[in-house]
């Protein structure tokens, strides 16, 4: 049993009304959560384009380093952790990519109301008796915005699963570059 809920005793129209506002306030908060990770992921993605521009503006430097790496100008494990670091920069933008396209990807989210509201409420089928309290169309939109709930618990399960991968990559393919950038002016340097 629910803590935050009062205890049962029968049907009584006070107890259906406080599980009806419980189910619509965990709605809201899910609802809200929902709109937390896409503004979470909108920010990820505009940190991945405006890097993704850094590195096009930078690309000369990284054009260079892999023609010198071809060429043969940069020798030995140099060469190897320069084609090592490029790789994963490649791969940890892509990754990036894909799973801030996961986040954002659309997700159907039930609704807690029916499809047809004016006849739910107005002409009620079998499921919705017609009682002198409303206790049923209490309980019918409680159990109504409780799958809905569920539903969306999930749908953003998942989703903040993938906000969590795409931080990491966002994160990695920050560090990569700037590893690689001062890799390449240490090598600029240094004269290898």
């Amino acid at each position: 049993m629910n803590p935050n809920l009062p205890s049962q005793s029968g049907d009584s129209l006070a107890y259906n009304k406080e599980r009806f506002a419980f189910c619509e306030k965990m709605y809201e908060l899910e609802s809200s959560r929902k709109d937390t990770i896409d503004k979470k992921a909108q920010f990820y993605f505009s940190t991945l384009i405006i890097f993704i521009g850094v590195v096009s503006f930078k690309g000369g430097a990284l054009s260079v380093a892999g023609t010198n790496v071809a060429r043969g100008a940069v020798r030995g494990s140099a060469g190897i952790a320069l084609i090592v670091m490029l790789i994963a920069l490649g791969l940890s933008i892509l990754l990036s990519l894909i799973s801030i396209a996961k986040t954002l990807s659309p997700r159907t989210y039930p609704q807690p109301y029916p499809k047809n509201i004016s006849t739910a409420l107005f002409a009620p089928s079998e499921e919705v008796s017609a009682t002198e309290d409303g206790i049923s169309l209490i309980q019918t939109n409680a159990l109504r915005l409780a799958v809905a709930v569920e539903a969306c618990r999930e749908s953003n399960s998942i989703k903040s699963r993938w906000l969590i991968w795409s931080s990491r990559f966002v994160f990695a393919s920050i560090i990569l570059f700037v590893t690689l950038f001062y890799t390449l002016i240490f090598f600029s340097i240094s004269g290898e």
